[in-house]
């Protein structure tokens, strides 16, 4: 019964600090970010903006980022069930 929401993932790393220092570069810029690690069964963080649930403003940020920090993200549903890997902070 939850409405669809949608993140952008703008990276995948192996270090966590590498990570973290892209969430905190975001979070400056007062986008909501969280990161995601080993979700695919791997040893990877990876950082998102959002979750949103319109995602036309998702796609606004997308290129605002884009322009920002020289990022291209891809936009996907936002699934619930991944908060258990979700990394603190």
């Amino acid at each position: 019964g939850l409405p669809i929401s949608w993140s952008l993932q703008l990276g995948s790393f192996r270090k966590e600090e590498n990570a973290t220092r892209l969430r905190q570069s975001l979070r400056d810029r007062d986008y909501r970010s969280y990161i995601l690690s080993g979700d695919a069964g791997d040893d990877l963080y990876r950082v998102y903006v959002g979750p949103m649930v319109n995602k036309e403003k998702l796609q606004k940020a997308q290129a605002e980022i884009e322009a920002a920090f020289e990022l291209s993200g891809q936009i996907i549903r936002y699934r619930i069930e991944d908060d258990q890997y979700q990394l603190g902070g």
